[in-house]
């Protein structure tokens, strides 16, 4: 009897063509990694901080001698309801309303212009004063008493529900309630597009309307 061979097997065809196949249906093509258009001009490598000149990116200068900013920083989300995303410098060594070393955080807000065509933070410069900031560009808030030291900034989400994203500050040093470094936190309220801020947001003057403080329950809670 003639030695014949089995005939060799089909190539096995991809697990998602037999079940499409199976299904009576047409395969679902691969997506294309073909770029359809042009690429942005990608990051370099190394950026260097002097190359920035408005367009590349903004250098935010702090007010005063030993003041700290840039201390702490934080993304915050958008905080004046305009669509951008704003930034927020916290500064421990502030002085300011009479009050030595009561620190602030001061919030920069985006541009939705910015990058080319002299728009960005710095409308177009390369640098932007802290102490420039106007309730149009941003704003500073205000520790609440002298040595509070604020200086810790943090996204809150939109806590009162009003759809605009809020500001969570922390003073750890805040002395309140005749107790001793209880430390402080205070949620500012965001204001939709339209309702500017003033320049100084002053943590003392918070009415539950603009925003409110969480006090440490006890000495040396460091709340914040």
């Amino acid at each position: 009897m003639p030695n014949r061979s089995a005939p060799p097997a089909p190539p096995a065809r991809p697990a998602t063509l037999a079940l499409a196949a199976a299904a009576g249906l047409a395969p679902l093509a691969a997506p294309s990694l073909a770029q359809t258009g042009p690429l942005e001009e990608p990051f370099p490598a190394v950026l260097q901080l002097a190359d920035l000149n408005g367009d590349l990116g903004v250098r935010l200068d702090g007010s005063d001698v030993q003041e700290g900013a840039g201390y702490t920083l934080a993304a915050i989300g958008d905080v004046n309801g305009d669509g951008v995303d704003d930034v927020a410098i916290g500064a421990g060594g502030v002085d300011a309303l009479g009050r030595t070393n009561a620190g602030a955080c001061y919030v920069v807000f985006g541009r939705a212009d910015g990058g080319g065509g002299g728009g960005g933070v710095g409308g177009g410069s390369a640098t932007l004063t802290l102490a420039a900031l106007d309730g149009t560009n941003g704003f500073a808030i205000v520790g609440e008493a002298t040595n509070d030291r604020l200086r810790f900034p943090a996204a809150a989400g939109d806590v009162n529900g009003d759809g605009i994203g809020d500001v969570l500050v922390g003073s750890r040093d805040a002395h309140r309630i005749a107790r001793g470094d209880t430390g402080a936190a205070y949620v500012v309220f965001g204001r939709v597009a339209g309702h500017a801020f003033e320049p100084v947001v002053d943590l003392a003057a918070l009415d539950g309307i603009t925003g409110f403080r969480m006090q440490g329950a006890q000495d040396n809670d460091w709340t914040g």
